[in-house]
């Protein structure tokens, strides 16, 4: 098989790592450095052996510019949930102006990273010098390397903040193919409770390509609710979500995919505290040429720590999917709970489904379990719809929406359920 050739990507970031804010300068240097010992991945990468690269690789990227928007052309995106209490990224860059945060407790602390490097120092120092080490996606140290000031986000302990919180990304009309590294760390203290909302949607009709980074630390007994949603019209959008819970500390975590760009999302979570839980679950539905691909890895590090994953796809026409689910339990991880399924209905010939949940275990007091499932709509199920009077159309509309329920239902914000 030929070797892509990835010389004009790697060229589009080059000289990025060296600009402003300074405070970043040796950080991103490390990330760059590190980003090429790894490489760019190829056709033979595991995690992105589905991918179709060649035309990623074939796209020469520019920085996007930094361009005017306005607070009314993003109102139709801001979630009425959500009024007052939202986070926004133009063009990969932390807009303070047009961020409001005035809806919801003002002990929350909403700054640009790089102001907050002044108060929060050591706090985001250590969370980077640990990620340098080990960081072994190359998408994430992309954005690592690349980003120019993301958003600083903390929760103080024995908060429950009183609405959702939506980071919403736009990416404006450019000119050209460009690309956007949006970066968010979330610290959420002791005992505090959020629910966390991203959405992601493109106002730009030429490709483009969004690689963004979310870390959030959840400490002690603190409670998060988080879900990652996409629109976006062309172009790629990488998501890396990196994340670790404390002692008791909970986790649900929702994602669900549409809009025509390519998605790839690759979560890895730390189960670093006793009794720490997640769950993860997602829905995607397919059509014409549109893929996803969903890369996780949760990795269970003390005793009596859960998790739970659930994806559910509905691919047609020449979509494609491709979920990889890894559980990693430590040998120091006794009484463990780890359950991954994976479900998909493949509706057209040229659809295809593709999964790999994978279990990793060192410990020898654990309940686990892993598997997948690739079917069609049973006919039975049709012949009963149509034969109380549903169309063709509105039945097998009613055993997707049925299919989908168990992830959708469980949507934490009603509008999100209602779309």
């Amino acid at each position: 098989m030929m070797t892509i050739d990835r010389t004009e990507f790697l060229s589009s970031f080059a000289a990025v790592q060296q600009s402003e804010p300074e405070v970043f300068k040796k950080l991103r240097q490390r990330a760059w450095e590190r980003f090429l010992e790894i490489g760019p991945p190829h056709e033979h990468t595991d995690k992105y052996a589905y991918m179709r690269l060649k035309p990623l690789y074939q796209e020469s990227f520019l920085k996007a510019e930094v361009t005017s928007c306005s607070q009314e052309s993003i109102v139709d995106a801001v979630l009425p949930e959500c009024k007052n209490s939202y986070i926004v990224f133009v063009d990969g860059l932390f807009t303070v102006t047009l961020s409001d945060v005035t809806g919801i407790q003002s002990s929350i602390v909403l700054l640009p990273l790089s102001a907050a490097m002044k108060s929060y120092g050591t706090l985001l120092q250590n969370s980077w010098t640990k990620a340098l080490k080990e960081e072994n996606d190359p998408f994430a140290l992309l954005n690592m390397a690349c980003c120019q000031d993301g958003a600083f986000l903390y929760i103080p302990p024995k908060l429950e903040v009183t609405q959702p919180i939506q980071v919403i990304h736009v990416s404006t009309e450019q000119q050209r193919a460009v690309w956007l590294m949006p970066r968010l760390h979330l610290f959420q203290g002791k005992h505090s409770k959020v629910v966390l909302t991203t959405t992601t949607f493109s106002k730009n009709s030429q490709k483009c390509l969004l690689n963004a980074l979310t870390e959030i630390t959840v400490e002690e007994g603190a409670s998060l609710i988080c879900t990652q949603q996409s629109e976006m019209s062309a172009g790629w959008q990488f998501e890396a979500l990196r994340m670790n819970l404390k002692r008791s500390a909970n986790c649900k975590i929702f994602q669900i995919g549409n809009g025509d760009a390519v998605v790839r999302r690759d979560s890895k979570i730390e189960l670093a505290g006793e009794a720490a839980e997640v769950s993860i679950s997602g829905a995607w539905l397919l059509d014409k040429s549109k893929e996803i691909h969903v890369n996780i890895l949760i990795e269970h590090q003390e005793p009596h720590t859960h998790s739970m994953q659930l994806f559910k796809g509905v691919l047609t026409d020449s979509a494609q999917s491709n979920f990889q689910g890894r559980i990693f339990v430590h040998k120091k991880a006794q009484k463990t709970e780890a359950y991954q399924l994976n479900n998909n209905l493949v509706l057209s010939d040229k659809s295809h489904a593709n999964s790999k949940p994978d279990l990793e275990i060192f410990a020898d007091d654990v309940k686990a379990s892993h598997g997948t499932t690739v079917g069609q709509l049973e006919p039975e199920e049709l012949f009963y719809l149509k034969a109380r009077g549903f169309s063709e159309q509105d039945a097998r509309s009613c055993l997707i929406a049925g299919f989908c329920r168990e992830v959708l239902s469980e949507l934490p914000i009603a509008s999100q359920r209602a779309a």
